[in-house]
């Protein structure tokens, strides 16, 4: 089976879940004897330099990728570049599939199967933080135009039902898997962290990640959580606006520290983490639960959205919209260590139920069908 992948995700992402997903699902279909292909085109992805078989890449990485894709104009451009050579390239090539990478590009002349993964309804659902209108819907053309629709949750398949009232026959759910693996080498330039009494928190801060309310928690407990370190991976390092934000909070800037790097780098950081938070509220998966069970990495987090579907009981969960809840479970884990590894064993047989082998083969049995 030929199945072309497009560059949308590869475009405009170095990192993040969406463009591991496609990266991991190549992959895993390719090993399966299928034919995948990225049509990546000039991308900017960190990802695909790491994917185990380069021949499944039609593209090359661009330089100043980082600079570019804080550039929308930049990325605009290099997205509309990219798109010529995937509708060449589709036209060519007669694939049995194509799966679109993001929402913004169809063509209507490639007659064959086409699929679109939807993550997540946060456009839609916080319309506001992206000075969109309540009535804002951005996936209304390409889920008209594509034959079959998947959700990487149930919750984001009733959200996607809920604004966009698609035909439930249409859409199937399909769970992501859990790629990073326990690193057992050892970093001596970031091990004066792991020594750190600290919770782990991972990727973007803004808007409905909710990293306020985990500061404002810390301020409104600062007695009781004192003496913990706050290590926030990726994501960027902290904003003027957050320094402002915690020094009105009169928090500890020392105990607000910025890390970034690869994924080694990144299990060593929830290895070592007395607990990972995750207070967003929302996610149409949450990857990163997952990153921390095989990791052995306790899990606090918000219960909301997809968060319980992929937690199940080796989480413990809190209100995100409450600093007494966030507090409480905070409390409850980090001080606790009988509890932090009944966690810790629920996690690793959490982690079992998502594999990328069973994700590939679902989603060749809804490409065959």
């Amino acid at each position: 089976m030929k199945i072309l992948y497009d560059h949308q995700i590869f475009s405009s992402q170095n990192y993040g879940g969406p463009s591991r997903y496609y990266v991991k699902l190549a992959e895993k279909i390719y090993e399966f004897k299928h034919k995948p292909e990225i049509i990546a085109g000039y991308h900017l992805n960190e990802h695909l330099n790491n994917i185990k078989y380069k021949k499944i890449i039609k593209g090359k990485k661009v330089l100043l990728s980082k600079f570019i894709n804080r550039s929308n104009k930049l990325k605009i451009y290099l997205g509309n570049l990219n798109q010529n050579t995937f509708s060449k390239v589709a036209n060519s090539e007669n694939p049995d599939i194509i799966h679109y990478t993001y929402y913004n590009n169809s063509d209507d002349k490639i007659k064959c199967k086409k699929v679109i993964t939807i993550y997540d309804l946060i456009h839609e659902i916080f319309h506001e933080e992206y000075k969109k209108t309540e009535f804002y819907r951005p996936k209304k053309e390409i889920i008209q135009k594509v034959d079959n629709i998947i959700c990487i949750s149930n919750s984001t398949k009733n959200d996607l039902i809920n604004y966009y009232d698609v035909d439930e026959k249409k859409i199937q759910v399909i769970y992501l898997g859990n790629d990073i693996k326990k690193n057992i080498k050892k970093n001596p330039k970031y091990s004066k962290y792991f020594s750190l009494p600290y919770i782990l928190f991972v990727g973007k801060r803004y808007g409905y990640k909710n990293f306020d309310n985990l500061l404002k928690t810390f301020s409104e407990n600062f007695n009781k959580l004192k003496d913990i370190f706050i290590i926030c991976f990726g994501g960027n390092n902290f904003s003027k606006q957050e320094i402002n934000k915690a020094n009105n909070l009169k928090l500890d800037l020392n105990k607000l520290i910025y890390v970034e790097g690869d994924d080694d780098l990144l299990s060593l950081f929830y290895q070592n983490a007395r607990l990972f938070i995750y207070p967003s509220k929302y996610e149409g998966f949450g990857l990163p639960i997952l990153e921390s069970f095989s990791n052995d990495c306790p899990v606090i987090c918000s219960n909301t959205s997809s968060l319980p579907e992929v937690g199940g009981d080796a989480v413990s969960y809190f209100d995100p919209n409450k600093t007494d809840s966030i507090f409480e479970t905070i409390e409850k884990t980090f001080f606790n260590d009988t509890f932090r590894n009944e966690l810790i064993l629920k996690g690793r047989n959490q982690s079992q139920s998502f594999t990328w082998e069973e994700t590939a083969l679902n989603h060749l049995k809804l490409y065959d069908d």
